[in-house]
């Protein structure tokens, strides 16, 4: 019975130390990943992006854009135009012909490359996952699953084993609802000027300004 006790006592040690091997290995690639993102001057990102949600029955497909130079970004997903400038953050609706400034950029949920990767950081428990060869491509995926109490089940974020690009990132929803998000084109060190990060007022002279605070 000791000998059996001490066998299992010894495959626990052996799982432990393989499963926070795995661990570290997951954590050393997104940190690459994050290190090659944050040493660009400038990303000009093309993406599809896919919600299902199955208790609502909803399944909604579009393609959005991002450019990011240093804390500066613009967005532009489902209609709606978000640019940041590093000061201030103006959200251009189109279609209702305003546009919403306030002085800050504390939105949670909006999708940028630098929320996106620096997820791991703090707040979940890496694993190493599947390899997949997607489009002529090798994608490594990384999951992790959230420490505390969330909506969210778990993240799958896979990345080019070879470029440590960003690919893929899958938010699987406790709630039936899945988010995913596909790299389609990616460039870096364009020259993109600052003055496609915030609101030329003159060029949209219709439209209604809302200052929040």
């Amino acid at each position: 019975m000791r000998r059996i006790t001490l066998l299992f006592s010894l495959l626990l040690g052996l799982l432990s130390n393989v499963h926070a091997q795995k661990a570290a290995k997951a954590r050393s690639l997104l940190d690459r990943v994050y290190k090659t993102y944050r040493n660009q001057r400038d990303i000009d990102m093309r993406f599809d992006y896919d919600l299902y949600n199955e208790q609502a029955n909803v399944h909604q497909k579009s393609q959005g854009t991002i450019l990011v130079k240093g804390g500066k970004y613009a967005l532009n997903l489902m209609g709606v135009e978000r640019r940041f400038d590093g000061h201030k953050l103006y959200t251009i609706l189109p279609e209702d012909k305003e546009v919403n400034i306030s002085s800050n950029n504390t939105d949670q949920n909006l999708l940028t490359p630098d929320k996106i990767l620096s997820h791991y950081r703090k707040g979940y428990r890496l694993s190493w996952g599947v390899r997949q060869h997607l489009k002529g491509r090798n994608i490594q995926f990384i999951k992790l699953r959230p420490k505390h109490k969330s909506d969210t089940r778990y993240i799958l974020i896979g990345v080019d084993a070879k470029s440590h690009a960003l690919y893929k990132v899958i938010n699987i929803g406790k709630k039936g609802v899945i988010t995913t998000l596909t790299v389609t084109a990616y460039k870096i060190n364009q020259g993109i000027p600052d003055k496609r990060f915030t609101f030329n007022k003159n060029a949209h002279p219709t439209f209604l300004l809302n200052y929040l605070e």
